[in-house]
């Protein structure tokens, strides 16, 4: 926001392509073009050049829970291995995810999101997990993922997503689970800049 809102102030004079490379020298490169962009973007830094890619993605409304009682992530150790076995089955379901997102098809993406890495040991840090999910899934949410590198949770509903968050809200209020909840959809503009004026 603030690259955008300087080159804006002063000359405009960078493109967006610009404002990218440099963001993504100064923060995670897997953020920037997914916030410039919007939609299914993914890049890479390859020497000084970013390279992008926008893919079609069906639209979606979600429930994003945050739970306030999670454990503190533990940090990996430099003793820490990952089984090749799980890494490549995670890398064989990266195709399965895009077609699920580009379509729409959440019995896919419910399939396409089951992380052997990390869920486990991030499943573990949230009280009453499977309670919640299950829960959740009695109210039609058709998959659930982790939401970033914390231990904030997006349920994918086959219906009305503010249902969801409402029936979320009253059981983890019911079983005294200190959660925030919200409706999100995706977003496919990005960063859109508009001029307002004064009379």
């Amino acid at each position: 926001a603030g690259m955008i809102g300087a080159n804006n102030l002063f000359s405009g004079s960078l493109t967006r392509q610009q404002i990218m490379t440099m963001a993504a020298q100064a923060l995670p490169v897997e953020q920037v073009a997914p916030i410039m962009l919007g939609g299914l973007t993914s890049s890479v830094m390859h020497e000084d050049r970013l390279i992008t890619r926008t893919m079609p993605v069906s639209s979606f409304r979600m429930v994003l829970m945050l739970p306030l009682n999670a454990a503190a992530p533990q940090q990996p150790t430099p003793e820490s291995r990952v089984a090749l076995a799980d890494a490549l089955y995670n890398l064989r379901l990266m195709p399965l995810l895009m077609e699920a997102l580009r379509t729409g098809d959440l019995e896919l993406f419910s399939l396409a999101l089951r992380d052997r890495l990390f869920d486990e040991a991030r499943r573990r840090q949230i009280p009453a997990y499977d309670d919640i999910v299950d829960f959740a899934q009695r109210w039609g949410s058709r998959a659930v993922t982790f939401a970033g590198d914390g231990c904030a949770l997006l349920f994918f509903p086959d219906r009305d997503a503010d249902k969801l968050k409402e029936a979320l809200e009253a059981y983890c209020d019911d079983e005294a689970l200190p959660v925030r909840l919200w409706t999100l959809g995706i977003d496919t503009q990005g960063v859109v800049v508009s001029v307002a004026s004064s009379s």
